[in-house]
């Protein structure tokens, strides 16, 4: 039961966040899956966290200097 609640809450976010979209036409559904956008996204969560980590260090060292 709890997979089920996890993976109806990752399809949630993913729609939220733009990754997932639904299009309807008569006799039709389609579900895409927004790749590009995937990629995009989880670049820049790298490059965020890229940068908290190095400010993280240079006030570490900073610190330790004192």
């Amino acid at each position: 039961m709890k997979i089920v609640l996890v993976a109806i809450a990752v399809v949630l976010i993913a729609v939220i966040l733009g990754w997932v979209s639904v299009n309807r036409s008569p006799g039709k559904t389609e579900i895409n899956i927004e790749t590009g956008k995937i990629e995009r996204d989880a670049e820049h969560v790298i490059q965020k966290g890229e940068a908290v980590l190095e400010n993280a260090t240079q006030k570490g060292k900073t610190l330790l200097k004192k």
